[in-house]
């Protein structure tokens, strides 16, 4: 069987101990409240919700079955399906995938869906990994990033909605998600929307990973933060599960004030860890961290546009001001 190498980010939260004193109250808050109803597919291309974690969460059809719920996941390079799933719909694998999830490496098998649909996206022979370790049991499978290029991709956090539209070079009209202060990113392994911001002193490079309900730093950021920002609390022992089944532990970092985008953030947290898929980006020399849902959710809207190569975010509406917003 064909051998093939990806490239992919694992799914990951933070252990229970010690994540209330970190998190963000805002984001914290969400694990405990009831998912919110279904929005009406007619109001977005992607019937969307939110998980208990803040991950938006679609249903999709695959080869005409279904629907199934998949995790809309920025920070994966290719789309998942649960092996269950597959061998309920017949889905032979017909090679194999090495997939480099955030705490590890997996060699998983790879098969081809026919068809694969999510509201008004509709895809033929989508290559897709089979899995079923780590936190797929919550899942039925991943949208990722490899369907998204060359559209936009919207985020209404305050609606529960996702939306896959045209991208902005491709249309007159100016997008009503436009907060006039669009940040250009650049794609990482060709999908990946990576673009730089500061977090308090230091410049880092940003990954937008709606996969991830908590932001991951790089050793590099972590020893920076330390260097120039001294007194930030610190939690030891927090836990990263990856989508490949490996733990790590590592280091809570509660961060100074976050500029991500034309907008910024503080009181957010991340956890830094010794994560083998800076290693496999050669981002583990430099500050970085994947930005996750625990910080986008404090926007209330942002979208990625795949082909203009431009992250656009609009704070909660009633925190907007003139020039960078700060967010409580």
């Amino acid at each position: 069987m064909a051998d093939f190498t990806i490239s992919r980010r694992g799914l990951m939260w933070a252990s229970a101990a010690g994540a209330a004193g970190l998190l963000a109250p805002s984001a914290f808050a969400q694990q405990r409240k009831p998912l919110p109803p279904e929005p009406d597919p007619a109001d977005a291309d992607i019937a969307a919700w939110v998980d208990n974690f803040g991950r938006p969460t679609a249903m999709v059809s695959v080869n005409g079955r279904g629907p199934f719920k998949f995790l809309v996941d920025t920070g994966a390079t290719t789309t998942v399906i649960a092996t269950r799933r597959a061998e309920a719909m017949g889905l032979q694998p017909t090679g194999v995938m090495v997939v480099n999830g955030t705490t590890g490496i997996a060699e998983v098998p790879l098969a081809y869906a026919d068809e694969l649909r999510a509201g008004s996206i509709k895809r033929n022979r989508v290559r897709v990994a089979l899995l079923e370790r780590g936190s797929m049991q919550h899942w039925d499978g991943v949208l990722g990033a490899d369907m998204f290029i060359g559209r936009r991709l919207e985020f209404d956090i305050a609606r529960k909605t996702v939306q896959l539209t045209n991208s902005a070079s491709e249309s007159n009209r100016v997008s009503s998600m436009s907060f006039g202060h669009g940040e250009s990113f650049t794609l990482r392994n060709g999908v990946l929307a990576q673009l730089y911001g500061t977090i308090g002193k230091v410049r880092s490079q940003l990954i937008i990973d709606t996969g991830a309900d908590c932001s991951i730093a790089n050793l590099a950021l972590s020893e920076e933060l330390r260097r120039r920002h001294k007194f930030l609390r610190r939690e030891p022992n927090m836990t990263v599960l990856g989508v490949t089944g490996e733990v790590l532990v590592g280091e809570g970092i509660q961060l100074p004030l976050t500029r991500l985008g034309n907008v910024m953030a503080k009181d957010a947290a991340a956890i830094a860890v010794d994560a083998p898929i800076f290693k496999v980006w050669k981002l583990e020399s430099e500050p970085a961290m994947l930005v996750g849902v625990d910080l986008l959710s404090r926007l209330s809207r942002f979208s990625i546009d795949y082909r203009t190569r431009i992250f656009d975010a609009t704070p909660m509406a009633t925190l907007i001001s003139q020039g960078n917003t700060a967010l409580g």
